[in-house]
């Protein structure tokens, strides 16, 4: 088995069992179902330095979760794998006061934060005024799309979601597509066009998001609230099962409906989101580093009041000049850039976007909810018996590649692409990640679906 998917590409020269497209090799020496591959990518120090830390703990080659593990677990699930109210684990006293002290001591690390953020702001409002005022009107502009994107507006959930549907008929299995943030159903454009002849595709705006509605309120944002989202979604399309695809937040939405509803996920593709339980292993001091901006945005009113400042220019740092801007030139045109702000610049949606971090951290600290954690003991244990398709950006500055290590250990049928591109992995790398979506789609025909005991091979 080589390393690299590309034909021709050069082979890895470093044959460490710390570099990850070595770890191919070494797990292809091995039976089990587990496949890792990867796109030509360019071992970068601080990537190396990453697996070498993380090889010397050992956590990329233990098994630390066997199969009698997951098949006991497996037992005590429900006969159709949704979640009763019998399952679901208690919430006691104990995990209350420690998650209030434990979001007490990040509100205190934020606090340096969010001072030193409202000061740049204010600064900038005052000896820049002109520029940090400026806001362009888009609420009457519309965009020219395909004439195969069809617009549909869909009641699930209680809530109003706007979608974009291509290959709609009778007979096609369905595709439903979530985006991260700051993003809307537009970023699974190239995917909508690609994939329309052989699936009922339908791109989703979360809620919060562009023309879906925005509840006020945190608690409207709970990861286990949204996953009821797309249950709602799938029966209202007319399906029992879909196959799940998704970025960034909606790949954290994925993956908790996937291990909360598995009947009715037939096959999940996630993009720059890392398996949550492998997330929680891996965090490290370089990852608490990059993810600043979660304890940024638990601050009342200022991230919205400057990420809307300067005519929404917190989008243009994300998606064409700051760090985590794609890398590749002309991924995002100026077209692109006026969506995106459109978008974000609707009544509510800047807070409602920023609502899903402020309850993810509830949800991990002070408020921890029942069908939460069932969800994440599910995830722990492996109980996942849909194949999945994972496609990384080896140069992801907001969520580390290193992130992904050890994910075999929670996903029975897992395939793994790290591409040479940055967390907008569908839009910045889309031929590939199309490419390799159709392969991995040919391998998992519609109607087929793995078992949690095949994790026991």
């Amino acid at each position: 088995m080589a390393h690299l998917t590309r034909a021709g590409a050069p082979q890895c020269e470093i044959a460490r069992p710390s570099c990850v497209p070595c770890q191919a090799v070494l797990r292809a020496q091995r039976p089990q179902q587990v496949q890792y591959r990867r796109a030509p990518f360019q071992h970068t120090p601080g990537w190396m330095a990453a697996n070498e830390r993380g090889a010397a703990r050992g956590s990329e080659f233990k098994r630390t979760w066997p199969a009698r593990h997951i098949q006991v677990a497996a037992a005590k699930s429900s006969a159709n794998g949704s979640v009763s109210e019998a399952d679901l684990p208690k919430v006691g006293l104990g995990a209350i006061v420690g998650g209030h002290l434990r979001w007490a001591l990040l509100i205190a690390l934020a606090v340096p934060i969010w001072a030193y953020q409202g000061a740049l702001g204010l600064l900038a409002a005052i000896f820049a005024r002109d520029q940090f005022f400026a806001r362009k009107d888009r609420s009457g502009i519309e965009y020219p799309d395909p004439p195969q994107f069809e617009h549909r507006f869909i009641q699930a959930n209680g809530l109003r979601f706007h979608t974009v549907v291509t290959g709609g008929g009778r007979g096609k299995p369905l595709m439903l597509f979530l985006h991260g943030f700051p993003e809307l159903w537009y970023s699974w454009r190239r995917q909508l066009e690609e994939l329309a002849d052989d699936y009922e595709c339908v791109a989703i705006d979360m809620r919060g998001y562009n023309l879906s509605d925005k509840p006020k309120g945190r608690e409207n944002y709970r990861i286990d609230v949204m996953t009821d989202d797309i249950a709602a979604l799938v029966e209202a399309l007319g399906h029992k099962r879909c196959t799940l695809v998704a970025h960034d937040w909606g790949g954290t939405i994925a993956w908790f409906f996937a291990a909360l509803h598995p009947q009715a996920v037939e096959r999940l593709i996630v993009c720059g989101l890392p398996h949550p339980i492998a997330t929680l292993e891996n965090f490290g001091v370089r990852q608490w580093r990059r993810s600043w901006y979660i304890l940024w945005y638990q601050a009342p009113f200022l991230p919205e009041w400057l990420s809307l400042a300067a005519d929404c220019s917190f989008i243009d740092r994300a998606l064409r000049t700051g760090p985590h801007a794609p890398r590749r030139p002309g991924t995002i045109s100026d077209e692109d850039l006026e969506r995106y702000k459109q978008a974000l610049t609707r009544p509510g949606a800047m807070t409602a976007s920023l609502e899903y971090y402020r309850s993810l951290v509830d949800r991990e600290t002070r408020a921890p909810a029942p069908r939460y954690l069932e969800a994440k003991r599910r995830l722990r244990a492996g109980l996942l018996p849909m194949p999945v398709l994972m496609l990384y950006g080896g140069q992801d500055a907001a969520l580390g590649p290193e992130l992904v290590n050890g994910t075999e250990k929670y996903v029975p049928d897992l395939e793994l692409h790290v591409l040479d591109c940055s967390h907008w992995v569908q839009q910045e790398c889309w031929e590939d990640t199309n490419a390799l979506m159709r392969a991995w789609l040919a391998k998992h025909p519609a109607g087929g679906r793995a078992s949690v005991k095949a994790a026991s091979a």
